[in-house]
């Protein structure tokens, strides 16, 4: 074997090593944006590109059954995954272009997957037509034919239109994507121009296998970058919270109600104490906490608001429970915060100001499920409710559900009518909030 094929090997083989070792690691995060799957597909697509060369090198000259069989495969595996190299990363250009879209499509990348399906149909018939692209000698080694050159100019428009279509949405990169977009595109048009008419060494695998590491790199920069901001996020979002459980008129409200009470019922004056210092205890517990909190945790601290306020405005507040699901985790203050604005927004401002709130808890379709009802004033969906006050925190809510535990939340209302929230958390939300 000489030194040439050694060497291929060599490098081939860490290659493949290195880009396997890229898709294991992202692929606990794949969920987190679809460029990840799209780059975990790229590096896969080396990987099989660089291991399938290497045995192509290794077996080359091997005048056996299987080193023929070996040899014709392992080509036509290099040139197929070469193809979609491409097409992965115009589908990465895609997601970063248009972030907001899980399934990006431009003129430029679908002409990418034309020429992708060109360059398939290219090789496939090079099997039925040796002398058309490539063929092998009687020694089992592959050598270019005449007509080569139509399969490396596929990939050469594959990098034009990926080139354009950064250039034509430019705008949407930062300037560190664009360089590296740039030279990215630039190494491999270089090197496959360079082969077209120079074959010996497979440079553009060597500068495939750069490529796709350097991409990987920037990805796992990029990620990094993104756990700051979400750390940062998070704290500012503790800071909302804190400001808005914790609010100066409620505790002035909470504070006049047990002064009236010690003047008429002590003893509801000190059921009425235990509820406010058992809610203040739970807010300043769970402010503290990086993490979910249980259902009954979380129960808890609805039950002392809610008992508060039962307090302040008599029968015209009504509470029902119904809890037939217990067992997961969710974000802090989620049920206490939509609690609070189904009692001021809803029933508050109901006419007379009056009504129920209700908590479900079920299972449904291998997910817990959390409901919460007013027959309150409503509003309309989509529209602040009545008083030009948006509900608290409800933002702060959904991201956190998001983030914490991978949860959603919807909501419906509509006036006159009453608002329903609608929670729903993966079913295995307990590993997720640990």
């Amino acid at each position: 074997m000489t030194e040439v094929a050694l060497f291929h090997i060599a490098f081939e083989l860490w290659g493949f090593l290195f880009c396997l070792l890229a898709a294991l690691f992202l692929y606990p995060i794949r969920k987190l944006h679809p460029r990840t799957s799209t780059l975990i597909a790229l590096e896969l697509c080396n990987a099989v590109m660089v291991l399938s060369d290497a045995f192509a090198w290794g077996y080359r000259g091997t005048l056996t059954a299987s080193g023929y069989y070996i040899v014709r495969i392992s080509n036509i595996l290099v040139f197929l995954s070469s193809y979609l190299l491409y097409y992965f990363f115009a589908r990465y250009v895609d997601h970063l272009a248009f972030q907001d879209d899980p399934h990006p499509s431009t003129f430029w990348s679908r002409g990418v997957a034309f020429f992708t399906a060109v360059g398939f149909l290219l090789i496939l018939s090079a099997q039925f037509f040796p002398d058309f692209i490539y063929a092998y000698d009687s020694t089992n080694h592959y050598y270019r034919t005449e007509y080569a050159w139509t399969k490396d100019v596929v990939p050469i428009f594959n990098i034009i239109f990926t080139g354009i279509e950064i250039y034509i949405y430019r705008d949407r990169f930062r300037k560190k994507e664009l360089r590296l977009f740039c030279f990215l595109l630039t190494i491999p048009l270089l090197v496959i121009s360079y082969q077209i008419f120079h074959y010996g060494i497979s440079f553009s695998n060597i500068a495939f296998t750069i490529m796709v590491l350097l991409l990987f790199v920037y990805h796992h920069m990029d990620y990094a970058d993104y756990l700051i901001r979400q750390e940062q996020e998070q704290s500012a979002r503790r800071i909302h919270l804190l400001e808005s459980q914790i609010q100066p008129h409620f505790i002035f409200n909470c504070l006049t109600i047990i002064r009236q009470l010690c003047r008429t019922d002590v003893k509801e004056a000190i059921a009425a104490v235990e509820d406010f210092s058992s809610y203040i205890r739970s807010i300043s517990n769970a402010l503290t906490l990086n993490r979910c909190v249980t259902l009954e945790e979380e129960l808890a601290t609805v039950r002392y608001y809610l008992a508060m306020e039962k307090r302040r405005f008599g029968k015209d507040l009504q509470t029902e429970f119904d809890i037939r699901d217990r067992d997961f985790l969710l974000p802090a203050f989620s049920i206490q915060v939509l609690a609070e604005n189904a009692v001021r927004h809803g029933i508050r401002k109901k006419q007379p100001p009056s009504g129920t709130v209700s908590i479900h808890t079920f299972r449904e379709n291998g997910r817990h499920v959390v409901e919460l009802r007013d027959d309150g004033a409503g509003f309309m969906s989509g529209q602040q409710p009545s008083g030009g006050q948006p509900h608290i925190g409800l933002n702060n809510v959904t991201e956190r559900l998001r983030i914490m535990c991978g949860g959603t939340m919807q909501i419906d209302s509509a006036p006159g009518e009453g608002t329903r929230v609608r929670i729903e958390i993966p079913g295995n939300t307990e590993e997720q909030g640990k």
